[in-house]
């Protein structure tokens, strides 16, 4: 289901944080969570800002992860308006998505064609219109 593999997910990234520098786990994560035309642009970027982050706040961050995730499982989603916008080329994310979103009636997806996991950079006009028509009307 949806919530074992991403509580899997977060597993190999606590796992692997132990084992690697921040700076490892940033390229491992721009080489398999995003695309080939979304890593020209964000990888470098990635790569600086990993020289500021310890292991330690790799771990926090990692552990605040699984404590989010956990939460998101106890919403009660029918009562609420939820918007999730995706792109069509994220590769880890957009399947169990497209999941919830067959669970639960009210949850719009709208997936943002040729973008990638970080759509709201990739495509910030596209983004940011679909969240501000969606904002508007609830």
């Amino acid at each position: 289901s949806f919530g074992i593999f991403q509580e899997f997910m977060v597993n190999v990234l606590k796992f692997s944080a132990r084992l690697f520098n921040p700076r490892t786990m940033a390229k491992i994560w721009v080489d398999q969570i995003l695309d080939k035309k979304e890593r020209a642009g964000i990888r470098d970027l990635f790569m600086e800002q990993s020289k500021h982050i310890s292991k330690h706040d790799t771990m926090r961050w990692l552990q605040l992860c699984a404590r989010e995730h956990k939460l998101l499982y106890k919403l009660d989603y029918n009562n609420l308006n939820i918007l999730i916008v995706m792109g069509s080329r994220d590769k880890l994310f957009l399947t169990p998505i497209k999941k919830l979103k067959e669970k639960f009636a009210n949850i719009k997806l709208e997936i943002i064609p040729d973008s990638g996991h970080i759509c709201n950079s990739h495509t910030p006009e596209i983004f940011n219109k679909l969240s501000l028509d969606f904002l508007s009307k609830i």
